[in-house]
């Protein structure tokens, strides 16, 4: 599923006094680590190495050849196959120049420059440099097969790339930046780097020169951006931001020796630092320093990073960065996930309000995400149960025709049996079969409209009791009640039909359910066409009983589900609610809201009362008259 794998190393600081061939112990075990590490990648594999390759520009024949012995080690490591492409960005230490560009550099460094051209001059002087580095870093293209790559970026020491995948044909935009042209080193550079006006013409001409949609857009450089004078640091964010401009994903960085990951984004694109720094060999020891290489994998389709540190311990050998992942997840995983780009990112579910009113975003985290997994498997549990209660209604509306002394033909009888009149609506009867049908339901009438009295108890008790795989014992211990109302036209007010707690037995925590006046959360909800929970709505809502601290209003979506009283008044007939004790089942009810329990519930409802040839206000009519007999 992924579309690149990036190995990110900077900082190596080569600096080697043995054999020609050889280089620090260290630098092979994170060779030997990121064999392991990459060992099962079947990714395009992009090496990019920001900065500091040799050592205080000491390009010595020793150093060299611990470099080009390291990366030959590494293209050995790695599946040559999978190596898309390898970057090398110049840092502060691979630039070489005599004492007067470096006097002349220190005394402008965090200056005001008074003579611009003069100043483009001096970068270029010091573009020369680099020199030594250049030859070193083109025989290491040769080696990867790349060199024909990087003309134009290796004679100028900074340009653009693009490169194609040639499996999934996406393509990747590489932007190189030189931010060491001025660089003297040391913490007077940080926030005094310029990387000139030349520079960023060059990089404007050659990306409007050769403009093409690509699929991810990466900037290189040696120093984080926060290094940059003021002025340079403003104009790059405004246009690695820019949609229009060079509209980047992401920025990869070294230079201070850590690992980090910062995101910087406005309304209409996101921007990812991603920095990394192995730093000064050192001898391993009890007090070693940290060294540090980072794997970002990606996948664009799904929006998604994953980012793996590793640091080296005290016995020089890599593992985890667990300082880095914050939380346990991250920690069971070995990595950190961020979005490519938070502006297309929805990392959040909507708490519905009244219509006219903006949604509150809940943000998702792992307990959430937990519970929604549950919540899923809760619901096809529900599902299957309610289907069950469904068939054992029917198997009772049975067993009472039987019961009808033959007075049924036999040939009906058998129809209903095959279940053929529930679960298959578009069977074709004549019109004698169906007006025999209908008698055979009108009759029953009132057997039936019981059985659905029935059916939304079970309904009740069911929502609750299956909670019990997402909740525990709390979904048994009164602490969440399911009810439904009808509402009364007479009062203008919504009734109690039945009420569930989960176990009947728990008589101290019942209480039913009151009278709820029109001009509540059941009209917002019927308005919104959506259910509402109190907690975001509290400003409309009736203010529940002191036992409960949060509920939904559900209002079942089905054809008939609507009552009207006037020209241009309606209600509904039937409306649902749950509601808790307490703030550790809010998650539960958000999630009620958002899959939509009202079309679930509603398309239950519309399936029962569908079959047995009846509807809602027949049932409301038989609630109120049950109510009557029962006052007598």
């Amino acid at each position: 599923m992924n579309d690149l794998t990036i190995l990110h190393l900077s900082d190596l600081h080569l600096f080697w006094e043995g054999t020609k061939a050889g280089y620090p112990l260290l630098h092979k075990n994170m060779i030997e680590d990121i064999k392991k590490q990459l060992q099962h990648s079947l990714d395009p594999i992009v090496i990019i190495v920001t900065g500091d390759l040799i050592d205080k520009g000491k390009y010595t024949k020793e150093n060299i050849c611990a470099a080009k012995a390291l990366f030959d080690d590494l293209y050995e490591a790695i599946d040559s196959d999978n190596i898309l492409d390898i970057f090398f960005i110049p840092g502060n230490h691979d630039k070489q120049l005599n004492d007067l560009h470096n006097q002349i550099a220190s005394l402008l460094i965090g200056k005001t420059v008074p003579l611009p051209e003069a100043y483009e001059s001096l970068l270029d002087v010091h573009r020369e440099g680099f020199q030594a580095y250049n030859e070193l870093i083109a025989s290491i293209y040769q080696k990867y097969k790349v060199s024909t790559q990087h003309v134009n970026t290796l004679a100028n020491t900074y340009g653009i790339n693009v490169i194609t995948d040639k499996n999934s044909q996406k393509k990747f935009r590489v932007i190189s930046l030189n931010t060491s042209l001025d660089a003297i080193g040391g913490n007077q550079d940080y926030r005094n780097l310029r990387l000139g006006k030349k520079q960023l013409d060059e990089l404007n001409k050659e990306l409007q020169d050769n403009e093409q949609d690509v699929d991810l857009t990466i900037v290189l450089a040696h120093h984080p951006i926060s290094w940059l004078v003021g002025k340079e640091e403003n104009i790059i964010q405004d246009k690695m931001l820019s949609p229009s401009e060079w509209n980047a994903n992401l920025y990869i960085c070294g230079h201070i020796h850590q690992r980090e990951a910062i995101s910087y984004h406005n309304t209409h694109h996101s921007l990812t630092t991603l920095m990394t720094g192995f730093g000064w060999p050192d001898a391993g020891g009890p007090h070693a320093d940290l060294h540090l290489y980072s794997i970002y994998v990606l996948n664009l389709d799904l929006n998604s990073m994953d980012i793996y540190v590793r640091a080296s311990n005290d016995g020089g050998t890599f593992t985890p960065d667990f300082r880095f992942y914050g939380n346990p997840l991250d920690r069971d995983q070995n990595k950190i996930v961020y979005p490519i780009d938070r502006a297309k990112a929805h990392p959040y579910i909507d708490i519905e309000t009244e219509n006219g009113r903006s949604n509150k975003a809940l943000y998702l985290n792992k307990t959430f995400v937990d519970t929604q997994q549950k919540f899923c498997q809760y619901l096809c549990s529900l599902q299957n149960k309610i289907t069950s209660l469904q068939y054992a209604c029917f198997d009772k509306f049975l067993n009472n025709i039987k019961e009808s002394n033959g007075e049924y033909p036999e040939e009906l009888i058998e129809a209903i049996k095959s279940k053929a009149i529930l679960l298959d609506n578009d069977v074709e009867y004549t019109i004698d079969e169906m007006n025999s049908l209908n008698k055979i339901f009108d009759d029953n009438k009132d057997f039936i409209l019981g059985l659905f009295d029935g059916f939304l108890q079970a309904i009740c008790q069911s929502t609750i009791t299956e909670l019990y795989s997402v909740i525990g014992e709390r979904a048994t211990q009164g602490l969440i009640r399911c009810h439904f109302r009808y509402f009364e036209r007479e009062t203008d007010e919504y009734k109690q039909i039945c009420c569930s707690y989960g176990n009947d037995g728990l008589g101290e925590y019942k209480q039913t359910p009151s009278h709820v006046k029109w001009n509540s959360l059941i009209k917002a909800t019927f308005e919104a066409q959506r259910p509402l929970l109190y907690e975001a709505n509290k400003e409309i809502s009736q203010t529940p009983s002191e036992a409960w601290s949060n509920f939904i209003t559900i209002i079942p979506i089905f054809t008939k589900n609507v009552c009207c009283i006037s020209h241009q008044a309606r209600r509904p007939f039937l409306t649902m609610g749950i509601s808790c004790k307490s703030a550790e089942e809010d998650n539960i009810l958000r999630l009620f809201s958002f899959v939509r329990f009202d079309s679930i519930i509603g398309a239950i409802i519309d399936n029962f009362l569908s079959a047995f040839h009846i509807n809602i206000s027949e049932f409301i009519d038989y609630i109120i008259n049950q109510g009557e007999i029962n006052d007598k």
